[in-house]
C-alpha cells in the first residue's frame, strides 16, 4: 500500500495557497482596471450552503434535519456581509491542517529512516 502522508501535506497546502490567492484577488496589481471589475462576492453567484443537524427526535424519526433554502440563502447573505471577519478564521483552520499534515510527514520520515537503517546494517 502506497502511502499518502506527503501528498496530504501537499494537498492541504495547495488549499491553504489557493485561498489566499482567491482572497487577495481584489489586492491584485496585475489585473486590469475594468468597471465593475472590483472583485466583491457575488451572492447572486454563489449556492447557499445547507447545514445539516443529526439525531431524532422520537425512535424510528427523521435523523438529518437541513436548513430550508431561506435560511441558507440567510446565512450566504451574513457570511458575505461580514466577510473579513471570517476569512481569518477560515484561514486559521486551512494552516492547521496543513501543519497537521506537515507534522505527519515526520513520522512517514522517521519510519523509512528506520528501514534506511535496518538495510543498511
Amino acid at each position: 500500500m502506497e502511502d499518502r502522508r506527503i501528498e496530504s501535506y501537499y494537498i492541504a497546502k495547495r488549499a491553504r495557497e489557493l485561498a489566499e490567492k482567491w482572497n487577495n484577488l481584489p489586492n491584485s496589481n496585475s489585473r486590469d482596471e475594468h468597471e465593475n471589475n472590483n472583485f466583491s462576492i457575488s451572492v447572486d453567484g454563489c449556492v447557499p450552503p445547507i447545514l445539516v443537524r443529526i439525531g431524532q427526535l422520537y425512535m424510528g424519526g427523521k435523523n438529518y434535519w437541513e436548513t430550508e433554502t431561506e435560511f441558507g440563502q440567510a446565512i450566504l447573505e451574513y457570511i458575505v456581509s461580514t466577510w473579513d471577519t471570517h476569512f481569518p478564521k477560515i484561514l486559521d483552520i486551512l494552516k492547521k491542517k496543513e501543519s497537521d499534515k506537515l507534522k505527519e510527514c515526520q513520522s512517514y520520515i522517521d519510519e523509512m529512516q528506520q528501514k534506511i537503517l535496518e538495510v543498511s546494517r
